[in-house]
């Protein structure tokens, strides 16, 4: 395994980068590293380490972040803009001005952490084969589910409890099934992350 410096992680970077190749770093120990201003967008990170670097003004746009460990980070100007963070560890990270709009948050852990003026536009989940998206939009949150909307999660929760069907996605019985047992969980995203979504 390479013992990764910044100055490796920089040129491995700008290699990939020049030669219109994908970042491949998964599962890489990039711990305690000085990691600021690199470009890591697009990048395949599954299960990396990146514990304790300071990862301020770092792009990782559309990059998959499943599994990786976060923790105790500090990512002042951080763009995770449509980032897979599915199961990432933040645990005791500093998030400041961080961008999080379109993440993919299933299961990623924010315990402990330090949120300032984060942005998120949007909470994404995965449940099985189905994604559902929940923006909040100064109505309330508004579901989209596999990209098909489904109203607002006020409605979901309404036909969920009183299980009326065809109200939601009358033309998709088994993905409105789905979505009304998700409905206690949307609820619950919807609480733990309202103090962070940016209202359109």
């Amino acid at each position: 395994m390479t013992k990764w410096t910044r100055e490796k992680v920089s040129d491995y970077l700008e290699e990939c980068k020049a030669n219109e190749r994908v970042i491949h770093l998964e599962r890489e120990d990039l711990s305690w590293l000085d990691l600021q201003d690199l470009d890591f967008a697009g990048a395949k990170l599954q299960g990396a380490n990146f514990q304790g670097s300071e990862i301020v003004r770092c792009d990782f746009r559309h990059s998959d972040l499943s599994g990786a460990s976060l923790n105790e980070t500090f990512a002042w100007r951080a763009s995770f803009q449509g980032a897979n963070l599915a199961g990432a560890d933040f645990s005791g990270s500093r998030l400041k001005d961080t961008n999080l709009c379109d993440a993919n948050l299933t299961g990623t852990n924010f315990d402990s952490v330090r949120l300032t003026l984060a942005n998120f536009n949007a909470v994404k989940v995965e449940i099985g084969p189905q994604e559902v998206v929940m923006y909040h939009t100064g109505e309330g949150y508004v579901i989209h589910a596999d990209g098909v909307c489904a109203g607002t999660l006020e409605d979901l929760l309404e036909a969920a409890k009183s299980g009326e069907k065809g109200r939601i996605l009358p033309e998709n019985p088994t993905r409105e099934k789905a979505l009304y047992l998700l409905a206690p969980y949307l609820e619950f995203c919807s609480k733990e992350y309202a103090a962070y979504l940016k209202v359109e």
